[in-house]
């Protein structure tokens, strides 16, 4: 793991696991930071704590089976899943587990299928059954269960996918390859609203709108209040009519910042797009690869 300062200058480095032993076999890893401690979970099923100031390992533990989702950190608490579609709590501070709660897992796996997100008091999660369970914290009792149904632009060759929940306020949003975008009320999981929508990238959410795209390079923005399409638009097709070859070119993730949409691409494109002018499109190469 390599730490770097916003100038991009080296802080510190890691070495999480032995090269020696792991240099053919493909690695996963989530982390989070909170306070200076960086979070690693992995798909051997160890998760570690890493003190960014000291540069020592603060705690680590190995629970065995290997972690898929996201972490999310709690009030002192880290949440994650194993490939099992077990939910842990670990006390952040020295590793403990708190408590676990398995909700089954299918045969073939969707690494990501397991995704989570945490806020006022609720654990919001999902497995690779399409299921999404939410949990009150406080009680440590489930208050919902929602189980995802396909779309009628859902394919019978995936596997479930979803990106991760995003709440704001007590709003929950969910967006899935089943096909579909939808906004919920957090505490009771009706749904306020649902639209034809596939992608396993988490949407954006501000004041006024819901900001989505997938892979294929589609960005679609929605009133936030109503579902209703604002706009709608393949970005690869714009690259194509541009002369570009795209033929394996993938969004990989999309943020926003001092009023420009930023899409990156699998193979080293990072596209600009104004979001007072969404017809204002520009992008620029800047390697083979992008992670």
């Amino acid at each position: 793991i390599v730490v770097l300062d916003e100038n991009f200058k080296l802080l510190n480095k890691y070495q999480i696991h032995n090269k020696k032993y792991f240099s053919d076999y493909h690695l996963k890893f989530s982390i989070i930071a909170n306070n200076n401690i960086l979070y690693v979970s992995d798909n051997l099923g160890f998760i570690y704590a890493y003190n960014l100031n000291s540069n020592e390992v603060v705690w680590k533990n190995n629970l065995g089976v290997p972690f898929l989702s996201n972490l999310a950190i709690y009030k002192n608490n880290i949440y994650v899943i194993n490939s099992n579609g077990k939910i842990f709590s670990i006390n952040s501070t020295n590793g403990n587990q708190n408590w676990s709660f398995e909700t089954g897992s299918d045969t073939a796996k969707s690494y990501n299928a397991f995704k989570l997100a945490v806020s006022n008091d609720k654990l919001i999660f999902s497995n690779d059954f399409g299921i999404i369970t939410c949990i009150d914290l406080e009680k440590q009792s489930i208050i919902w269960n929602l189980t995802m149904e396909p779309s009628s632009i859902y394919s019978d060759n995936n596997l479930f996918e979803i990106a991760s929940p995003v709440i704001v306020n007590n709003d929950l949003y969910l967006v899935s390859s089943y096909g579909k975008l939808q906004k919920l009320d957090l505490d009771t999981a009706k749904i306020y609203w649902s639209t034809n929508f596939s992608s396993t990238l988490t949407p954006l959410i501000n004041n006024d709108i819901v900001a989505a795209t997938n892979h294929e390079g589609f960005l679609s923005i929605y009133n936030k209040n109503s579902g209703k399409v604002l706009y709608k638009r393949n970005i690869i097709n714009y690259l194509r009519s541009n002369k570009i070859k795209t033929e394996s070119t993938k969004i990989e993730n999309i943020f926003i910042a001092s009023n420009n949409f930023y899409l990156i691409t699998n193979d080293g494109f990072i596209i600009t797009i104004d979001s007072k002018n969404l017809e204002s499109i520009n992008y620029k190469n800047i390697s083979n690869s992008f992670k």
